[in-house]
């Protein structure tokens, strides 16, 4: 049996909710989330949340650190293991082990785009909180500006506690970007 199909209003109501949460020129939904709303009757709230941080180190050096999986755990509070199948790279999948709001998680992950020394995404592609990371290092004077996006869909328990989800994941990102810049801007 078919999917339903959203009426009109549903559908409408579904764009204003997505483009209301989500502020991506040209996309309402992420590229991630659409498939899974053919056809569903359900609200979407979308979770984004940006930080970025000046780090007096190149960009090369920048970016090498921060998308070394064996540094995650290193300025990343939540993670506690980060592992790639292979050599890290556009199209590589991997598994990360978190603990987040009190409750570990397990998801694996694609590695979307690695363009060194500028550009790193990646999606959580099963696990409990569907996300896309994307990362960029630019030149900032004789350092980096490193910029960080994260969306997503809380699920589950995190659903549940949508706000707080939200105010957590922006305190723990510009948390891990200033651990960053420290653990850079103070190694030899």
């Amino acid at each position: 049996m078919p999917a339903p199909r959203l009426t009109g209003r549903e559908l409408e109501s579904l764009r204003h909710t997505c483009a209301k949460h989500t502020t991506v020129p040209g996309r309402r939904v992420p590229d991630f989330l659409a498939k899974e709303l053919v056809g569903k009757r359900r609200e979407v709230r979308i979770i984004r949340v940006d930080s970025s941080v000046v780090i007096d180190r190149p960009p090369e050096e920048v970016f090498a650190y921060a998308t070394d999986p064996a540094h995650t755990p290193e300025w990343q509070s939540s993670a506690l293991e980060t592992t790639v199948d292979g050599p890290v790279q556009a199209g590589a999948a991997g598994k990360e082990l978190r603990k987040f709001l009190g409750r570990r998680m397990e998801s694996t992950m694609r590695i979307e785009a690695f363009e060194p020394p500028r550009r790193f995404a990646l999606q959580v592609t099963s696990g409990p909180v569907p996300f896309h990371v994307e990362q960029t290092v630019e030149p900032e004077g004789t350092g980096s500006l490193v910029s960080v996006t994260i969306e997503g869909e809380p699920g589950g328990f995190f659903k549940l506690a949508d706000p707080l989800v939200e105010r957590a994941v922006r305190r723990e990102l510009e948390g891990n970007l200033a651990t960053l810049k420290d653990i850079l801007e103070t190694r030899d």
